[in-house]
């Protein structure tokens, strides 16, 4: 009786374990010098492409330069801002975006979401899987990736779903990795 039970206990610690780690340790590992919290808030700007079938997605924010956004134009709004890194070929990442659809819904007009689609900078999907995955998921919030292949790495993350969350002046709040 008490085997039996101490397998079960073990399965389901190995399939929290798995489950948890989602798609983590896809980017190669980094020198941690400091918190995370100063490396994010000292490298909140990049350039954002956002997958959109709705072309005013984009005049919704007031961009610095009308070709360009930047990640830093979605905290014009003066909302907290949700930044949830994922691929398009990352499965776990699939659950994660209907999780931030459920918070844009709930929430959509008292925070920003954002998902940024790294896996085209690390071999994870390119644009087409990302947009693809955006479609199939239904997802309503802004999404997309960036051309900077230094923001992985800038922000420590080391794996996805990975997701921040930063007040409304840019300072993060919080850093959850996995699901």
């Amino acid at each position: 009786e008490r085997p039996i039970m101490r397998i079960v206990l073990y399965f389901c610690l190995i399939s929290v374990g798995f489950s948890m780690l989602g798609c983590t340790g896809i980017f190669p590992k980094q020198e941690h010098t400091s918190d995370i919290e100063k490396v994010v808030s000292d490298a909140v700007d990049f350039p954002v492409l956002l997958y959109s079938e709705d072309p005013s997605a984009t005049l919704s924010m007031s961009s610095s330069k009308s070709d360009e956004l930047l990640f830093s134009d979605f905290f014009t709004q003066n909302r907290p801002v949700i930044l949830h890194f994922w691929a398009g070929l990352c499965p776990f990442c699939r659950e994660d975006i209907q999780t931030m659809q459920v918070i844009h819904e709930t929430y959509g007009d008292e925070i920003i979401v954002f998902g940024l689609d790294v896996g085209p900078l690390v071999g994870l999907g390119s644009v087409d899987d990302g947009k693809n995955l955006r479609s199939e998921s239904n997802a309503t919030y802004h999404m997309g990736t960036t051309s900077d292949k230094n923001v992985a790495r800038s922000f420590q993350i080391t794996g996805t779903p990975t997701t921040i969350v930063f007040d409304i002046t840019g300072q993060p709040m919080g850093v959850w990795n996995g699901m």
